[in-house]
């Protein structure tokens, strides 16, 4: 039986972000890595796609080294771009950034106004060729 000192230490080394001790094992853990990887093949058949992450792991440093790290993407193609014969830059896609409740909310509300729209331009495209038959 462990003191409650111990326990309390324990709990807070655990849940230590954006880094906690659990994340760090799991990472380490080459079992787990496999596990992943043959549960990642089977659903989607694909390892590398870009993830956001989540708001627990977003801080102020994080946005900060983000940021950085754009504006470098950003020199790097300027560069590319301004260098004789060279060819078209490539595009350097920024950082993910978390998603919040509201901004998934926006774009499902932005894409059923596109869906609408979409949905009246085909009537309308019917009922111009339906008129034009008649005639």
């Amino acid at each position: 039986m462990y003191p409650w000192g111990k326990l309390e230490r324990l709990i807070r080394r655990l849940n230590r972000l954006p880094q906690s001790a659990y994340r760090i094992a799991v990472a380490e853990d080459d079992e787990a890595a496999e596990a992943a990887l043959a549960r990642a093949d089977k659903s989607t058949g694909a390892t590398s796609a870009r993830r956001r992450p989540t708001l627990e792991e977003w801080s102020p440093e994080v946005e900060y080294i983000a940021g950085a790290v754009d504006r470098l993407g950003e020199l790097i193609a300027t560069v590319i771009a301004t260098t004789p014969g060279a060819k078209k830059p490539p595009r350097i896609r920024p950082l993910l950034r978390p998603q919040t409740a509201l901004e998934r909310v926006q774009t499902r509300q932005t894409w059923q106004q596109h869906h609408d729209l979409v949905a009246e331009v085909e009537a309308a495209q019917e009922r111009w060729i339906a008129t034009r038959q008649h005639k």
